[in-house]
C-alpha cells in the first residue's frame, strides 16, 4: 500500500518513496488479513509491504501451515524479504533507509530470525510473537535441533541495536509470553538504549486463545504499534 499506488493503472510506480513496514501475518491466515492496519500506516505516512508466508495465501502449500513447518517457514521466507525489499526500491516505493519490520505469531519469529544478520531495517514490530523459538510448547516437533540453531535468543551476537516493541497477551495459549519477555530483557541488557526495546503486555484481551488478534484492546494495540512504528520511521 502506497498513496501512488493506483489498482486501475498498475504499471505506474510510486515517484515518492516512503518509509515502509515489511509485514509477516501468523501460520494458517493470508497477508490480506486486517487491512485496517495497513490503513493505519498509510495514514500515518508510512508505505506497507505485506506478504505471504511460504505456503500460504497465493503460495498454498497445506504442509507448511502445520505447526511442525516452523523452522521450514523460517528457512524459506527469511532470505525473500531481502528479494522484496529489493523490489520496492527498485520501482520507487521505498526509502532505502527507512525500513521497518514486524509480523504477527510466526511472522514476527520469521521476522526476528532474519535480524540476527547483517540487514537494512531499523524498527521491529512483534505481535504476539518471541524471538525465543524453544519457549513454543511442542518446540521439539516443530523443528527441533533446525529451531535451536534458528532461535534468535540464542543468536544476538549480531543484533544490531533497534528500536522494538513486543505486544502480548499474558494469557497467550499459542506464544507463551515467558519466551517474549526473555528474548525482550535480552535485547535490552544489549542496548545502549533499553527504554527503545519495550514489552507491552495485557493481563487479558478475550481473543481467541488469548493470541489471534487481541479481541477488545484490537484497536489499542493497532494504534500502539502505529504510533510506535510513526515515531521512528516516519
Amino acid at each position: 500500500m502506497h498513496p501512488q499506488l493506483d489498482a486501475a493503472a498498475p504499471e505506474a510506480w510510486p515517484t515518492t518513496p516512503l518509509p515502509t513496514v515489511l509485514w509477516l501475518h501468523g501460520r494458517t491466515v493470508t497477508k490480506e488479513l486486517d487491512p485496517g492496519r495497513y490503513q493505519r500506516w498509510l495514514a500515518a505516512g508510512m508505505a506497507a509491504i505485506a506478504m505471504d508466508l511460504p505456503g500460504h495465501g497465493e503460495r498454498l502449500e497445506a504442509q507448511l501451515q502445520a505447526p511442525g513447518s516452523l523452522a521450514e517457514l523460517v528457512d524459506r521466507c527469511a532470505p525473500e524479504l531481502d528479494v522484496v525489499a529489493d523490489w520496492a526500491q527498485r520501482n520507487g516505493c521505498s526509502l532505502p533507509d527507512r525500513w521497518g519490520i514486524g509480523g504477527m505469531s510466526a511472522g514476527g519469529m520469521v521476522a526476528a530470525c532474519r535480524l540476527c544478520q547483517s540487514h537494512r531495517f531499523s524498527v521491529l514490530l512483534l505481535e504476539s510473537s518471541t524471538g525465543d523459538l524453544l519457549s513454543l510448547p511442542g518446540a521439539a516437533q516443530r523443528g527441533g535441533q533446525r529451531l535451536a540453531e534458528l532461535s534468535p535468543l540464542d543468536h544476538l551476537h549480531d543484533w544490531r541495536d533497534i528500536p522494538t516493541l513486543a505486544l502480548h497477551s499474558a494469557k497467550d495459549e499459542v506464544v507463551p509470553v515467558a519466551g517474549t519477555r526473555r528474548f525482550i530483557d535480552a535485547l535490552r541488557v544489549r542496548s545502549t538504549h533499553p527504554d527503545r526495546v519495550t514489552l507491552h503486555e495485557w493481563d487479558s484481551t478475550g481473543a481467541p486463545a488469548e493470541h489471534v488478534g487481541f479481541g477488545r484492546v484490537a484497536a489499542e494495540a493497532k494504534e500502539l504499534g502505529t504510533r510506535f512504528l510513526q515515531r521512528w520511521l516516519a
